[in-house]
């Protein structure tokens, strides 16, 4: 993991981001990495990657449909404004399990959905198939 969160550093530095203080908000199929101070958020397919030949084009894909929700007022989580979102190939690192691609979208402070958010949310799904159109 230390690979992982030295080569997101060194991707950002290239482009005089500065990472303090990366934190892992997820560990699963993918990792997430908050690239604190910054307010951007690095995802790393792990698992996903193992069973994908291009995990690249997936992110690519994930890329461009947040690009286009967000474009079509749809709440969604966007691509980094700060970092170009990619994919991006990282440096090999020293574990074999792990994608060497990674995005980069906006951190965005999640907050639970409370009785009084539902309808909201719930109209907001609505729109979600138009918007795919």
């Amino acid at each position: 993991m230390r690979d992982l969160l030295d080569a997101l550093v060194a991707f950002a530095a290239e482009f005089d981001v500065r990472v303090d203080d990366p934190v892992v908000l997820g560990d699963t199929s993918n990792i997430v990495v908050h690239l604190k101070p910054a307010p951007v958020v690095a995802r790393v397919p792990y698992i996903t990657a193992l069973g994908r030949d291009q995990p690249d084009v997936s992110l690519a894909r994930e890329l461009a449909l947040a690009a286009h929700l967000d474009a079509a007022g749809i709440p969604t989580i966007p691509p980094s404004i700060v970092l170009p979102p990619g994919p991006h190939k990282l440096k090999e690192g020293s574990d074999p399990n792990l994608s060497t691609c990674a995005s980069f979208m906006e951190y965005v402070a999640l907050e639970p959905v409370s009785d009084h958010d539902a309808g909201a949310v719930g109209m907001s799904l609505t729109r979600l198939p138009v918007a795919m159109t």
